[in-house]
């Protein structure tokens, strides 16, 4: 039985003479493909084996920030897209937790490696926004009891002396946070440029995607309503996302994780 190493060395020797047997060489490309057929048959390799010796699949878990089904479906289909690769969003206990990335596995690991940054640029643009947003909150507050001001009061102490506002706070706070990652995921998403796959590669993804998962089923997502408030966080998250944040993606076969620039 051929260990792991060995495996792949034959599956690649095998994928560079089929490579090699459309050369426009006749005599080259004939002697190639004999050879890879002959080493197919000696190893009881098929065309789809050899084909999906090069897909792999990689998966990463959700941050808590992007918990959201219109926030994570956005953010994964966005990675896929620049990437050329595949993506499933995987459950525990009802729950999506987790994303896996299937392709090409160069350009998976660039999937990957970029949702994972782009996670953490989210989450900061996150705590800088909320911070904002608490700050407006105390402020309101300070207008209505300005005795509070000079006492430099702050939300936590509110929160604990004022009755059901704490509840009332931190749902606004939800609301206005999603608005605002929605909108910044937007405007990264404009930027993104789409792989260009050929209908072969798009059909081996798939292919793959299936030959792994044969019982997956489609996640639906429902378009968001926004208030006044919400509609203008939005906006605000759409011009810090294309201020602050670029999306590149490997070109040819150089995939470098230098694949996210941010300011």
């Amino acid at each position: 039985m051929q260990n792991n190493d060995e495996q792949a060395r034959i599956m690649d020797k095998i994928a560079k003479l089929l490579a090699l047997a459309q050369s426009s060489n006749p005599n080259e490309a004939a002697i190639a493909l004999s050879r890879a057929q002959k080493l197919m048959e000696e190893h009881k390799v098929s065309q789809r084996d050899v084909s999906f010796s090069s897909m792999g699949e990689k998966t990463e878990a959700i941050p808590t920030i992007l918990r959201d089904r219109q926030l994570y479906s956005r953010l994964g289909n966005m990675i896929a897209r620049a990437f050329g690769v595949a993506n499933i969003f995987n459950f525990k206990n009802d729950r999506i937790t987790s994303i896996t990335f299937l392709g090409d596995l160069a350009r998976v690991e660039s999937a990957t490696y970029a949702f994972t940054v782009l996670a953490r640029q989210a989450a900061i643009a996150k705590k800088e926004f909320l911070a904002k947003l608490k700050k407006e909150l105390l402020e309101d507050i300070y207008n209505d009891f300005p005795s509070m001001r000079l006492a430099e009061v702050d939300l936590k102490t509110v929160w604990a002396n004022v009755p059901n506002i704490k509840a009332a706070h931190q749902r606004y706070m939800r609301q206005q946070v999603k608005s605002y990652l929605h909108g910044w995921l937007i405007a990264v998403d404009e930027k993104v440029m789409d792989f260009a796959l050929s209908d072969e590669e798009m059909q081996l993804i798939e292919d793959f995607k299936v030959a792994q998962y044969p019982n997956l089923s489609t996640m639906r997502t429902r378009a968001a309503r926004y208030t006044a408030a919400q509609m203008a966080n939005f906006q605000q998250g759409m011009r810090d996302g294309k201020d602050n944040v670029n999306l590149f993606h490997g070109v040819n076969t150089n995939y470098e994780r230098k694949v996210l620039g941010h300011n």
